[in-house]
């Protein structure tokens, strides 16, 4: 396990703003399959944070960067299903019960959300590449010049901890931004959003990171 130091502390920070943006006793409007799929979404892209975090703390990077696409799809689903998609692509989820069909694409539903809410690309710049998160998961050159570089068999590359810390925070809080959108809650919008200012304010490893777009 890591001793203290930045990496470490960064993880316990995204684990104390994972911690502390948990919606509690969350007041649905309205039990049905949208929201229902777009609950376990959450649950699952809260806990693919923990377990990014944790495997960072047991020096498991690869693996860690290997989950960052499952962490963002489950998040952009989850958010796309929630507010942007039509009932009959609800059905179809319903329909398609335990088959991974007829979802889009990454990169279509990060593009309907943000013309749904007229968001100006806000996807594409916190996170990663749909391509980088593809070569992360898959072992591609990303994953193996890391291997090949300064930082082989050591798992601290901090380009890479960077990359797990920002992408999983980011994919976190635009879930939960989600259901209290969908909840008409703007003031716990406002305040996950604050919240998560203030985590990459204070990341030592990760806050002054360039954008994805620009190579991370």
């Amino acid at each position: 396990m890591l001793k203290d130091g930045p990496l470490r502390r960064d993880i316990d920070r995204v684990l104390e703003f994972r911690k502390n943006i948990k919606p509690s006793g969350y007041p649905w409007t309205t039990i049905d399959h949208r929201r229902v799929y777009s609950a376990s979404l959450y649950e699952i892209t809260s806990e693919h944070v923990s377990s990014i975090c944790l495997l960072l703390l047991f020096s498991r990077t690869s693996s860690a960067a290997a989950l960052l696409r499952s962490c963002v799809e489950s998040a952009v689903r989850g958010t796309w299903l929630l507010l942007v998609a039509s009932d009959n692509n609800v059905e179809n989820k319903v329909t398609e019960r335990g088959k991974d069909k007829g979802w889009p694409g990454l990169d279509q539903m990060m593009g309907a959300i943000e013309g749904h809410h007229k968001a100006g690309g806000l996807l594409r710049r916190i996170f990663t590449q749909t391509g980088a998160l593809n070569d992360l998961t898959h072992g591609g050159l990303m994953q193996i010049a890391h291997r090949m570089g300064p930082y082989s068999g050591q798992d601290t590359g901090p380009l890479v901890n960077r990359i797990c810390l920002r992408n999983a925070s980011n994919a976190l809080a635009l879930m939960t931004c989600a259901l209290y959108i969908d909840g008409n809650d703007l003031p716990a919008v406002a305040t996950v959003v604050l919240r998560a200012a203030d985590l990459f304010a204070s990341l030592e490893m990760a806050g002054n990171a360039p954008s994805p777009n620009q190579g991370v």
